[in-house]
């Protein structure tokens, strides 16, 4: 069957593969694929370390997928990316979700940034950032009366973050195999 690191790994290698892949092409991760995703990362943990592998899985899945829903309740966000991140905190657990969830804004932020660059679109974006600053220092939704500022709409400018989220994943797991301390229990 292999150990606890190698189903883990396999596991989240074929989740984050597969949502990268459908995100770049559709633009969505369907929900099955989460809901199978998350299933496998309780059952994976449970399996093999009991009760503390079930709350384990249920302390990253209750964080990756908390922070990235205030995400998505600004509109900054879509559903399947909630999702994935929350199946991905299942897999990782805590204290590895939030180095997968580094890279993920990191590359998330680069991509957006060289995206705009070629769109010629920077200036404009900068303007929006300020725009949605000033708006939530304020207690309003940023996105209230600016479809373009809503993910939901399909107006705005958007990138598949379902990639940066999986190339993120995978470069935790190369770090974990090639013995970076601490990564997975």
């Amino acid at each position: 069957m292999g150990t606890h690191s190698d189903v883990v790994t396999t596991l989240l290698l074929l989740l984050t593969l597969t949502a990268a892949v459908l995100d770049w092409y559709t633009r969505q991760i369907p929900n099955w694929l989460t809901a199978a995703g998350l299933a496998a990362a309780l059952a994976t943990h449970a399996a093999f370390r009991g009760w503390g592998g079930l709350g384990f899985a249920l302390a990253g899945f209750a964080v990756g997928g908390g922070v990235y829903l205030l995400l998505f309740i600004l509109r900054a966000m879509g559903g399947g990316d909630v999702k994935l991140m929350a199946a991905v905190g299942a897999f990782c657990g805590l204290r590895t979700w939030f180095i997968v969830f580094f890279f993920a804004s990191l590359l998330g932020a680069a991509a957006a940034l060289a995206f705009l660059l070629w769109r010629g679109a920077l200036k404009r974006t900068i303007h929006n950032v300020a725009f949605i600053l000033k708006r939530l220092l304020c207690g309003r939704a940023p996105y209230e009366g600016r479809p373009d500022l809503d993910v939901t709409t399909g107006r705005g400018l958007s990138l598949p973050h379902g990639v940066a989220i999986g190339i993120a994943t995978w470069l935790v797991l190369v770090l974990h195999r090639s013995g970076a301390p601490g990564l997975f229990p």
